[in-house]
């Protein structure tokens, strides 16, 4: 295996990462896996880190796999990305939590950032395009284009509802004391003694 390592076109770095994988067999093994052998356990800090950790593929996220050549994967990691940021939208939507924007990309890019060595690894040296644990219809090119296309088309939908019906009293357009107040599929923000004074069903009959 490092004979083949080695006749890679990649950098000495990369090279490296790929002998460390192979050592602890991550092209057999999954990375839950491979972290919990005796092999993994038996390297210093900074060749764990090495291998599991990857800066580049934290801020690049999926655009960092299209870069790497590998678009099936970037695909699928753009339309988990996506989803999971419009179950943040809608609970925010619906629930007026202040959902700090870090919580959006962190997860995705977190992911991106523990796997991208080893995707590479796989792709590198056995042509991999998609995880194999993952189910046969993740596998069709055609599918997770869509899967990522749709997923956008989607968010945009959404994101378009969600501004055409947010409303607010004059009173708490520009407050940042105003509150959520839920009115079945729209919302109102006003200001607590507006909801003190009128109640909330009130105000949701200012809804047009």
């Amino acid at each position: 295996m490092d004979i083949k390592i080695d006749s890679l076109d990649v950098k000495d770095k990369w090279k490296k990462r790929f002998k460390l994988l192979s050592l602890v067999e991550a092209d057999k093994l999954s990375r839950d896996q491979f972290s919990r052998s005796d092999k993994f356990k038996q390297l210093s800090f900074k060749e764990k880190w090495s291998i599991n950790s990857n800066y580049w593929a934290f801020w690049g996220g999926f655009i960092y796999y299209f870069i790497k050549g590998m678009p099936d994967k970037a695909c699928v990691i753009l339309f988990m990305s996506v989803i999971w940021g419009m179950l943040l939208s809608i609970i925010d939507f619906f629930f007026g939590l202040s959902i700090p924007t870090s919580t959006y990309w962190i997860l995705p890019q977190g992911f991106c950032m523990m796997y991208a060595n080893l995707d590479v690894y796989r792709k590198a040296l056995f042509d991999e395009t998609m995880w194999k644990s993952w189910p046969s219809i993740f596998h069709r090119t055609n599918v997770v284009v869509l899967l990522a296309v749709g997923s956008i088309v989607l968010n945009v939908i959404m994101a378009v509802y969600m501004v055409n019906h947010e409303y607010a009293t004059q009173a708490a357009e520009d407050s940042e004391d105003r509150v959520h107040v839920n009115c079945g599929m729209s919302n109102i923000y006003a200001l607590q003694s507006e909801i003190d004074e009128f109640g909330k069903p009130y105000l949701c009959t200012l809804i047009p």
